[in-house]
C-alpha cells in the first residue's frame, strides 16, 4: 500500500491487490466507493492517482480483473456497486455471491455457464458504467440462446424441415459477430 496521501479504508482478510495512488480518498468495500469493490480472493493491481476516476488496466479506463473472476469490467464513470441492490445488471462469479439467472441474458452475466471473458476490445458491446443497462452480447452460448429465440418468434422452428433452422441459427450467429 503506497501513498503520501492515503486516508482510505481496504477491507478484505484475504484481498491481496496492490493499491498505489497519490490522492486516494476512496473507501475500498465501502458505501462512499463509486464502485464497490467485493471479492474474498480478489489478486488484481488497482492503480490511479484520482482513484474515483481512474482505475487503470493497461489501455481501458477501468479494469477489474481477477482470476477467480473471468471478466474485465470496462468503464469511465462506474457508480454503481460491483454484486449490489442499484447495480443495473447481476455480475456472477465463483467467488461473487449473486444471484445466477440464465433466462435473462441482457440483464445478466452469468458466471458458471459464461466461459467467455468480457474484454472491450475483443467485444461487441462494451459495458459502460454511466450508461450499463446497455444489452451485453458476444458470447456464443448468449448469441445462440438470444437467436434460437429469435427463430422461434418468427417461426421459423414451426415450419418444415426443408428451412433449415440450423443454417437460419448460422445466419442469426454470424451477423452477431459470432465465428
Amino acid at each position: 500500500i503506497v501513498g503520501s496521501e492515503f486516508p482510505s479504508t481496504i477491507v478484505g482478510s484475504e484481498f491481496s491487490a496492490t493499491i498505489v495512488g497519490s490522492e486516494f480518498p476512496a473507501t475500498i468495500v465501502g458505501s462512499e466507493f463509486p464502485a464497490t469493490i467485493v471479492g474474498s480472493v480478489f489478486p488484481s493491481a488497482i492503480v490511479g492517482s484520482d482513484f474515483p476516476s481512474a482505475i487503470v488496466g493497461s489501455e481501458i479506463p477501468f479494469s477489474i480483473v481477477g482470476s477467480e473472476f473471468p471478466a474485465t469490467i470496462v468503464g469511465s464513470e462506474f457508480p454503481s456497486s460491483i454484486v449490489g441492490s442499484e447495480f443495473p445488471a447481476t455480475i456472477v462469479g465463483s467467488e461473487f455471491p449473486a444471484t445466477i439467472v440464465g433466462s435473462e441474458f441482457p440483464s445478466t452475466i452469468v458466471g458458471s455457464e459464461f466461459p467467455a471473458t468480457i474484454v472491450g476490445s475483443e467485444f461487441p458491446s462494451t459495458i459502460v458504467g454511466s450508461e450499463f443497462p446497455a444489452t451485453i452480447v458476444g458470447s456464443e452460448f448468449f448469441i445462440e440462446t438470444m437467436c434460437r429465440n429469435a427463430l422461434h418468434e418468427t417461426g421459423f422452428y414451426g415450419r418444415a424441415a426443408a428451412h433449415k433452422p440450423k443454417d437460419h441459427l448460422a445466419q442469426c450467429q454470424a451477423s452477431a459477430g459470432v465465428v
